[in-house]
């Protein structure tokens, strides 16, 4: 390749690179990521406590030209010192982000917290974003850490 002189091979690439970052066409792709949040919910007394965990998708989400389909990302529960299935249950195993018209971007991981009367220290426990089944995404922030806070007094 012939130069003319070191500012033409410049302009070139001054134009190629903004092309790059102004073309709605190019800079679309797998910039779609999806996290997720932590919680933190005094245990009670008897009975359960249902809250969810928000899986959230951010980035090249959707618009009317990007028409993304679904995307479903699996996910597991466990880990840290609290019971699953005695202080703690994680319903399902998989979230669904809804793609184009609805373009979902958030989604919940149901979780119900167990109560209890024995006075304990606070309980701990995981939920992990593990795989996007479907679509196109990549997982971001895949650790969601549950925080089970102890309502009686002293601990164990």
């Amino acid at each position: 390749m012939k130069y003319i002189n070191g500012r033409t091979a410049i302009a070139i690439v001054i134009f190629v690179l903004g092309a790059l970052l102004i073309s709605p066409t190019l800079v679309r792709g797998n910039g779609t990521t999806v996290s997720i949040n932590d919680i933190c919910e005094t245990e009670g007394d008897a009975g359960k406590i249902t809250v969810s965990f928000l899986a959230t998708l951010a980035g090249d989400v959707c618009d009317k030209d990007n028409q993304r389909g679904n995307i479903v990302v699996e996910y597991t529960a466990g880990g840290g010192t609290a019971g699953r299935g005695v202080d703690y249950e994680v319903v399902g195993d998989r979230v669904l982000f809804g793609g184009f018209p609805l373009c979902q971007t958030t989604a919940g991981i149901q979780t119900d917290i167990y109560g209890d009367t024995e006075p304990e220290n606070d309980e701990n426990f995981f939920v992990n974003l593990t795989k996007v089944r479907t679509g196109n995404a990549t997982i971001a922030d895949g650790e969601g850490e549950g925080t089970i806070q102890n309502d009686e007094d002293g601990n164990g």
